[in-house]
């Protein structure tokens, strides 16, 4: 067998073969019966299909390590908020210990690197062994996730790539809709996920005072660094669910609305820094169809923005903020908001 490994984008040719590689990879990851809806859940997203809509997507970094015309490994990875992130990296048993993961985390990080992104940060399963991998690439621990979606622990990794700005280190979201949708729910359920990571976290939920029911605004800012306000006006992304303003004049990279009111006009005060179109989901109904009831729209949306935001959403720590009563319709309302189809990332 020849050792001499080669790594190369991943291409529409390649995209069998990896996805029944990665199979056989979360097979050995989750094995036994008490992992087998494990299994389901996460192979499910990277069938042929899904791995030949990573190839045609630009801010996904995919890739393929070759021994000759043998497959030796894969890695899985998406930029997104300045940053990179790598989701997965497997190599063929045959083929461990000879530099193939090496390799392909090599040619990612480059990658990620070119293309401006400040970090890369990865979830990996806790152990001696993947965390002293990790750290030759510069990576460190920066939390234990004891208590993941998919029920086993998860250890959150991060390696900086060049200095950064506060402003680049900075992300802010912004989530409007109506008294009854979950919107503080929803914050609080962010805001705890990411704090969780080590980040810093602000969270301001803005209502009328004076009217019962009415508009609710979730305004969240999330950094690197310590917060210095935690009042924004330019936003990453804006989610609109049900007609209204947000509390003040928003300019938003990424406007994302519900389709029940795609047709109706946006408040003035929220102006596309972009000019783009708003992006249209069908969160309210995804709801009721799939889930039985629009109550759980608030975590579809969860989900999603996590999916812009370019996480895996089944690696990170379940918040104690979630209703025990409705947890596991609530996990697969994430789970669900974060397979749906992404534009591209900003």
């Amino acid at each position: 067998m020849s050792n001499h490994i080669t790594v190369r984008e991943m291409r529409p040719g390649d995209v069998e073969g990896v996805a029944e590689a990665f199979a056989n990879i979360i097979d050995e990851l989750y094995s036994g019966d008490e992992n087998a809806p494990a299994r389901r859940r996460i192979t499910s997203q990277y069938q042929p299909s899904d791995l030949a809509a990573m190839v045609e997507n630009s801010d996904s970094y995919s890739y393929v390590a070759k021994s000759g015309a043998k497959l030796a490994g894969f890695l899985f990875g998406v930029a997104s908020c300045r940053a990179g992130h790598l989701h997965w990296l497997g190599v063929a048993r045959e083929y461990r210990k000879l530099g193939a993961g090496a390799a392909l985390v090599r040619r990612c990080m480059r990658d990620f690197a070119r293309c401006g992104a400040f970090q890369v940060d990865t979830f990996t399963p806790p152990g001696r062994a993947l965390t002293g991998f990790f750290r030759q690439f510069g990576f460190e621990r920066r939390a234990l996730l004891e208590r993941t979606m998919l029920g086993s622990p998860s250890q959150y990794l991060v390696a900086p790539l060049r200095e950064a700005t506060e402003d680049e280190m900075t992300r802010r979201i912004i989530v409007v809709g109506d008294a009854g949708q979950g919107i503080r729910l929803l914050g609080h359920v962010l805001a705890s996920i990411l704090a969780d990571l080590g980040k810093e976290v602000s969270l301001n939920i803005t209502k009328p005072s004076s009217v019962r029911g009415g508009t609710i605004a979730a305004e969240l800012c999330f950094s690197e660094a310590p917060i210095r306000s935690p009042f924004f006006v330019d936003a990453d992304i804006l989610v609109q669910l049900a007609p209204g303003s947000p509390p003040h004049t928003v300019r938003a990279k990424r406007v994302i609305i519900d389709e029940t009111i795609q047709h109706i006009e946006l408040s003035s005060l929220i102006q596309r820094t972009r000019g783009q179109e708003s992006e249209v989901y069908d969160f309210v109904r995804q709801a009721r169809e799939d889930l039985g009831n629009p109550v759980f729209t608030n975590m579809i949306v969860l989900g999603n923005i996590l999916g812009h935001m370019g996480m895996d959403v089944d690696k990170l720590n379940l918040p104690e903020e979630i209703p025990a009563r409705f947890l596991e319709q609530n996990i697969r309302a994430i789970q669900k908001g974060f397979s749906i189809d992404l534009p591209q990332a900003y």
